[in-house]
């Protein structure tokens, strides 16, 4: 994980910068990870990224896990682990806008159904790895589905 000793004012910071970057960590930030601090690190330096990872950062809402695809379109890795509000419609603007996606990290998203998966068969052909693990309101059916049409 990233380190824990952020706060929302310091992630700001990061946002307002000048440096751009390649890498952002943001796992374990459960309380420093805030919609208004995601937003700015993606409006600011989203262009530059090619891996977010956003892992067990509670305080993160559909709306804001919605923006990623508008400004992170040039991401190749992406781990939003335990983001139990990510949606299906969120899912699908990140498949069809980050077209260079190529490692995406699901655990545990709970609120993804069959949808999700669906949405996955159609746009995730791209995909070197996935992780699906512990999104339990999808179907076993759909994800053996899944894992037969994915190679």
């Amino acid at each position: 994980g990233g380190c824990r000793a952020v706060s929302e004012n310091g992630l700001m910071a990061i946002a307002k910068g000048s440096s751009p970057y390649a890498t952002l960590d943001l796992s374990d930030l459960e309380m420093s990870v805030t919609d208004a601090s995601l937003t700015e690190l993606l409006k600011n330096k989203g262009k530059t990224l090619r891996a977010l990872n956003v892992a067990n950062t509670p305080r993160l809402t559909a709306p804001a896990l919605g923006k990623i695809h508008l400004y992170g379109r040039e991401l190749r890795k992406l781990n939003l682990g335990g983001s139990g509000r990510l949606t299906d419609e969120a899912l699908f603007e990140l498949l069809r806008d980050c077209v260079f996606l190529r490692r995406l990290y699901l655990t545990a998203c709970c609120a993804l159904s069959d949808e999700a998966i669906w949405t996955l068969m159609g746009h995730g052909k791209d995909l070197e790895e996935l992780d699906i693990v512990s999104c339990t309101s999808t179907t076993l059916a759909a994800r053996k589905a899944l894992a037969r049409e994915l190679p």
